[in-house]
């Protein structure tokens, strides 16, 4: 029958049967209650599945059942959207209804398959993606496919989730995750954490250990919390946030095992800004040691409390006597803009020049005030700064605000100081003069100088670093295999500015094992026989001591250990490069003589540095002798 009542109407349909001679008329009928449904719709569910673990560097397959559980057939396209994981690569898609195929197509990690054909109640169809599995899909991943269709309202069976295991090599080969959730917040007295997760994604066991994971939080932004946790883990964080836990667990560790996770808990009480956190596992045997590292970018919101701007002054006397003197500002400390003062008076010996003043705000930045006070004879800018996170260098920066003026030296003045000051909203109420009445007092990054006289011309500001690397043995040792030898490496800021992006990158011979590195500033990161010191910024006058501890594995055939240690940054006049070489010789045999031996007389270590400043005027050459 075909119902005609309306939708949710119940109605009775009555039946009865008479016969000649039936005297008993009370079980003549029959009554039955029907209410009639709404329409038929159809209702697509999906079930997503795989085949035992994948491993890297082979194809492999999803299965995608999709399966009508309504009550109506489909009416139109049938649609199926299934998001690899990173690493994995799509390359075809196969499965049809009844007689008409599925089409597949990727764009990127997410895969749309289509098919036009009727899906009767009760009735399945199958998917089988194909894909390419690379090192990216390394280790515990989920995969998420979407079905849906015209007419679908249940949408509770519409998703499903396949977590999937991937492998690396035959070979054991341990790897690590690092995260954390959210932002920070500068100052927050609630201390965050960090999650670092260690897992065998090859395939065979670790059988022993040690396994050692390493974090060496970066002073610069954090200050570590008590000492690490973690269920069989053995942890350590000593001054300058060095990080370390030994896995104290069973053994072996076999393919697809994850380790108890490590929490790092650390205060965010140093500045805001955006970095990245570093961490490294080590174990015997690791057939890999490419992915034993994970980096977790962090951000720490500056939430009320805003860190200063920084200054850069400059002065030109190329029209002389007409000087023009320029200045940069940035917010490289921050997320978020705030509202600064720049107040600058004119030089003693000089008069400002009517009209000269310009002020340029870049990007996001903006300008509420940019006069010439000749009341106070000074310039005066105020305005708001958008940040440039991180960021030092003006050619850089996307939100810098520039301010030019002139003035015009005075007959018989050789000797020109120019100082320029900022004020700024420290407390994040939009008010400066609250923070000025207070005593906020202006440090040298936010008081920039310049100085101009005519036997020298313009003082130039310069990030000028150095650096110097010797080798420290163990008392009454003498370089020879299985003895150990410590690199202590010494930076050094003798410019006038701050330099930025510092890394400071050093390679050792063979002959040597690297078996840990540590640095007062920064992080640390190890590859094969490279040990990079990631620095960040150097201040003027700062000095950064860096170690990287060896063990002798062979005496080299010079006799003589050595190797060369580079720093790379950015100073206001461009790239910075900066190259030391370190010997350290090694005594053959002792001496028989009676004399003091030799290798007990004080170290002689020989180093040359050069330093090139790219796209700048300056060139410093350096050549020292440190005994």
């Amino acid at each position: 029958v075909q119902p005609s009542t309306a939708t949710g109407s119940p109605f009775t349909n009555t039946a009865q049967v008479s016969t000649p001679g039936d005297n008993n008329s009370s079980n003549d009928s029959d009554d039955d209650s029907v209410t009639v449904d709404s329409a038929v719709s159809p209702d697509l569910s999906i079930n997503k599945s795989h085949t035992g673990n994948f491993v890297v560097n082979t194809s492999a397959s999803y299965s995608l059942v999709i399966t009508n559980v309504g009550t109506g057939a489909t009416t139109g396209t049938i649609t199926v959207t299934d998001n690899l994981p990173g690493g994995m690569t799509f390359t075809s898609g196969t499965g049809t209804i009844g007689a008409t195929p599925w089409s597949c197509s990727a764009s990127g990690q997410v895969v749309t398959c289509t098919n036009t054909a009727v899906l009767n109640p009760g009735a399945s169809t199958t998917i089988t993606l194909n894909i390419n599995v690379t090192a990216g899909a390394l280790g515990n991943t989920t995969n998420v496919a979407t079905v849906s269709t015209p007419g679908d309202n249940n949408s509770n069976n519409d998703t499903d989730t396949d977590p999937t295991l991937t492998l690396g090599s035959s070979q054991p080969d341990m790897i690590i995750t690092k995260s954390h959730t959210g932002d920070f917040v500068l100052n927050n007295p609630t201390p965050y954490t960090y999650t670092l997760v260690v897992q065998n994604v090859g395939g065979a066991p670790f059988n022993s250990g040690p396994v050692t994971v390493t974090d060496p939080v970066p002073t610069a932004w954090l200050t570590v919390n008590g000492t690490p946790t973690g269920t069989n883990w053995d942890c350590s964080a000593t001054v300058g946030n060095n990080v370390s836990c030994t896995y104290t667990g069973t053994f072996p560790i076999n393919p697809g095992d994850t380790l108890p996770s490590i929490t790092v808990s650390v205060f965010a009480d140093q500045q805001a800004g955006v970095f990245d956190n570093i961490a490294t596992v080590s174990a015997a045997g690791d057939s890999d040691p490419s992915n034993d590292s994970a980096t977790d970018p962090t951000v720490i919101n500056g939430a009320s409390i805003f860190d200063p701007p920084y200054g850069l002054k400059t002065v030109n006397d190329a029209g002389f006597p007409v000087l023009e003197w320029g200045m940069v500002w940035l917010n490289p400390y921050n997320v978020t803009a705030f509202n600064v003062r720049v107040t600058d008076t004119i030089p003693a010996g000089t008069t400002y020049v009517p009209g000269s003043l310009t002020c340029t705000a870049n990007g996001a930045s903006t300008t509420s005030l940019c006069v010439y006070d000749p009341v106070s004879n000074r310039v005066i800018w105020e305005g708001n700064i958008a940040p440039d996170t991180g960021i030092f260098d003006p050619a850089a920066a996307s939100n810098s605000v520039v301010i030019v003026f002139q003035t015009t030296v005075a007959d018989g003045v050789t000797d020109v100081f120019n100082q320029a000051f900022a004020q700024w909203d420290e407390d994040g109420d939009g008010d400066i003069s609250d923070d000025v009445s207070v005593g906020q007092t202006p440090g040298p990054q936010q008081s920039p100088e310049a100085r101009w006289q005519p036997e020298t011309g313009p003082v130039v500001l310069l990030f000028d670093p150095s650096i110097s690397k010797i080798g420290v043995l163990e008392r009454g040792q003498i370089g020879l295999p299985g003895e150990q030898l410590t690199w202590l490496v010494t930076i050094t800021n003798n410019g006038t500015v701050q330099g930025t992006d510092v890394v400071v990158s050093d390679t050792l011979r063979p002959e040597l094992r690297i078996d840990g590195a540590d640095t007062d500033k920064g992080t640390v990161s190890i590859s094969g026989q490279t040990v990079t010191f990631s620095m960040f910024t150097l201040a003027p006058g700062e000095v950064v001591q860096a170690r990287i501890y060896t063990t002798v594995l062979e005496i080299p055939e010079t006799y003589i250990h050595e190797n060369e240690v580079t720093l790379t940054g950015n100073g206001p006049n461009g790239a910075v490069t900066v190259s030391t070489r370190a010997e350290l010789p090694i005594v053959g045999e002792l001496p028989a003589t009676g004399e003091t031996p030799a290798w007990r007389l004080p170290l002689i270590v020989v180093m040359a540095g050069i330093v090139i400043v790219i796209s700048g005027a300056v060139l410093i050459r350096r050549r020292m002798l440190v005994e």
